[in-house]
């Protein structure tokens, strides 16, 4: 079936209610394995027939050792090719269901925690292939025949073609339909920039390329970087490279590509505002990972924009293996003939004492702090290497007003640096619910005996855990919504209808608080690192653990707001506090190490609100706690040593209690402007429209080849 030269055993694919139970298929995709099932012992027969020469149709059974052999296979197709002219599309949908079935048990199998689609295309693995050539519907040989697949299950949920046959594109993410002009001048840009580098050494055929190159295929990432009103449609050709080495974690190490924390953002953001002489500056780079050298032989089937036949990598391209770590070694190349000292804690940082300014990279994107001088001479000396688009700086001296940096909108008004969350995840959740009403706080807390553990639908699970992943990347911004959402991520693996009302919850409150702002007030630079910690004892109702929150602060700046459940099971208030103070400093230590990359010396401070921890931590050994394990005592070493200093917080001004539990409105508005967060009306000047799609919509668009869940 799969075109290999080994047997492959059909009984296999009979047990489809086995099969469906293992995949957690949907009920359609179950009736599919189980129409399949039966249309696989009827070829065995005829297959049989075929072979032996006698009849077979009035066998009701298939043995289950029999197998079938793809000549036999091929055989069978051709006798059948005039009865299956007219049903070619169900052909195509079966088959390639039924590969993409067989490829994921293999998986499975292999390591049942990461399956991973690793084989070819599979048209190239089919030679019945030339069979469906023969029909007018579509060329399968032609690399520019988008069949696009799901990452969750490998459905086929897309061909882009219309009733008049004309091509029609999605946007990759969103699924919301493209102009289709503005995608075929992004497809071809794409191309003559590629080609101008160059990326490849064009191959026409396999004969061509060098012995031992690895092919890969490829497919196009289609997105609209704008809204519907602004559209600023990209195209990037990436290749489909996703087999795993063995290494460390199952992934070659050489492979690896650090990529640097939410808190080092907030930490540039303090230094501009404690440096009235500093400007907040932004720098992209143009198709970063096509800057870096191929160190292997690998080349990517080209589509007929590209010339067709076969592409022999100079360059890194996007969705190869080795591509994220060639472009971060073509980084230290540049940034270090720049004179530039690399970070330690996170490679990804950069800085340069003399001339007072430091950098942070996230993938193409280049973050700056320091004199405006300084940013204009940095730009002009990684330009004579990359392509760039200068975003522009903020601050006194800066030549904008706002800037959208790593998925977030920042502004300079009145002197203050303001960061928030886009509003498009606010406007999405929202949406999603069909909210009408509002409210005015995160969460209520419920007892056990009003929860409803009736389980969601399939479809509404699924889309239920994409949510609550939105809902969780807005709580980085957003500290109020910790908690709750912390609470709605208990439900993933089995989502509930009380597990749905709660992340209703969250949208309710967010249409009546749709837009809080962080504000970055001048000050002077501080050399205190402020660690806040508390603890919600066995606030679990279920496992009766407790729930950590931590916050840091640089003077009024918070850096770092956290949420999550303690491990460990505590006995008592103050055991609960003393493990929330053990990873407060933690965090503490690791914001230390961070903030010496940037040149940054500070003391750390940690702050709690129960005595009972910080006297655990200031004696030395258990004491009276017997059962705390051991290992938990290098906080006493810590202390002891002045790593770091604790003090007493007021349980009322402590700060992170607001990542601890539900809490009322009058607390919440509090304890969120003592952290520097502001709520406001209206809309960021650079605030995009939420793309208009629903499930239902989406899925009717792509219903040719069954059902499937966008990944929004």
């Amino acid at each position: 079936v799969d075109g290999t030269t080994d047997d492959v055993d059909v009984s296999t694919f009979s047990l489809s209610s086995q099969l469906s139970r293992a995949l957690r298929l949907d009920d359609e995709l179950k009736l599919t394995v189980q129409k399949l099932s039966l249309s696989l012992s009827s070829c065995a027969l005829s297959i049989s027939s075929l072979s032996t020469g006698s009849s077979s149709s009035s066998k009701s059974s298939l043995p289950s050792s029999s197998s079938v052999s793809s000549e036999s296979s091929g055989l069978l197709l051709s006798s059948l090719s005039a009865s299956t002219h007219a049903h070619t599309d169900d052909w195509l949908h079966n088959i390639v269901q039924l590969y993409n079935l067989s490829a994921t048990v293999e998986d499975v199998k292999r390591n049942p925690e990461k399956p991973t689609s690793e084989s070819r295309d599979i048209f190239d693995k089919m030679p019945m292939a030339s069979f469906f050539n023969s029909f007018d519907f579509a060329d399968l040989s032609d690399p520019d025949f988008a069949l696009i697949l799901d990452s969750d299950d490998g459905i086929p949920i897309s061909t882009v073609s219309d009733d008049s046959g004309h091509t029609v594109f999605y946007d990759t993410v969103t699924g919301v339909r493209l102009d289709n002009h503005l995608v075929e001048e992004a497809m071809q840009e794409e191309i003559r920039y590629m080609q101008s580098l160059p990326v490849w050494q064009h191959c026409a055929t396999r004969s061509d390329l060098p012995e031992g190159c690895k092919i890969v295929g490829h497919r196009w990432v289609i997105v609209n970087k704008g809204d519907a009103s602004n559209p600023k449609i990209r195209a990037r050709l990436v290749a489909t490279e996703v087999k795993h080495d063995r290494g460390v974690a199952g992934h070659d190490p050489n492979l690896f590509s650090a990529t640097p924390p939410l808190e080092a953002l907030r930490i540039l953001l303090s230094m501009a505002a404690s440096n009235v002489d500093h400007v907040f500056g932004q720098i992209d780079v143009r198709k970063a990972h096509l800057y870096g050298r191929a160190t292997r032989r690998v080349a990517v089937q080209l589509p007929k924009l590209a010339g067709s036949g076969y592409g022999l990598l100079l360059r890194t391209l996007y969705g190869t293996r080795d591509a994220a770590s060639a472009w971060e070694t073509e980084i230290a190349r540049v940034m270090r003939d720049y004179g530039l000292l690399q970070g330690k804690s996170s490679p990804c940082i950069w800085r340069c004492a003399e001339r007072n300014f430091a950098l942070l990279i996230h993938g193409d994107d280049l973050v700056f702090t320091g004199p405006r001088v300084e940013f204009d001479a940095l730009a002009a000396f990684i330009s004579k290497s990359w392509e760039l688009d200068i975003k522009g700086c903020l601050g006194r001296d800066g030549n904008k007003r706002d800037l959208r940096i790593l998925g977030r909108l920042l502004s300079f008004h009145q002197g203050t640096y303001q960061m928030e969350a886009d509003p498009r995840h606010i406007d999405i959740l929202i949406r999603s619910f069909d909210v009408q009403k509002s409210c005015v706080a995160p969460g209520v807390k419920s007892s056990a005996d009003e929860e409803d553990t009736t389980p969601l639908e399939y479809e509404k699970a699924s889309l239920y855990r994409s949510q609550v992943m939105r809902a969780a990347y807005l709580s980085l911004d957003r500290p109020e919504l910790s908690f709750s959402v912390q609470q709605c991520a208990k439900g993933m693996c089995n989502p509930t209808v009380s597990d749905s009302n709660r992340l209703k919850h969250i949208a309710r409150f967010l249409k009546d608080s749709p837009r809080v702002v962080q504000v970055f007030k001048y000050q002077k630079l501080t050399d205190k690192l402020i660690m806040e910690c508390d603890s919600d004892f066995a606030g679990d109702s279920k496992s009766r653990k407790s729930t950590s929150g931590l916050c840091a602060f640089l003077g009024n700046h918070c850096i770092l707001s956290s949420c999550k459940n303690q491990s460990v099971i505590a006995l008592s208030s103050g055991e609960a506090e003393f493990y929330a103070l053990g990873s407060a400093i933690t965090r503490g230590l690791g914001l230390k190490s961070l903030l010496a990359d940037f040149g940054w010396s500070v003391n750390l401070t940690v702050r709690c609100d129960s005595t009972a921890a910080i006297g655990l931590a200031g004696r030395r050994g258990l004491g009276k706690a017997k059962h705390i394990a051991t290992v938990y005592l290098w906080i006493q070493v810590g202390l002891k040593d002045g790593l770091f200093k604790l003090e007493k917080v007021d349980g009322d001004k402590n700060r992170s209690d607001l990542m601890t539990k539900y809490l009322a409105r009058d607390r919440l508005s509090r304890l969120l402007d003592d952290m520097g967060f502001v709520k406001m009306g209206g809309r960021h000047d650079l605030a995009l429209d939420a793309a208009s799609f629903t499930l239902n919509s989406i899925s009717k668009k792509f219903s040719k080849f069954g059902s499937f869940l966008f990944p929004f």
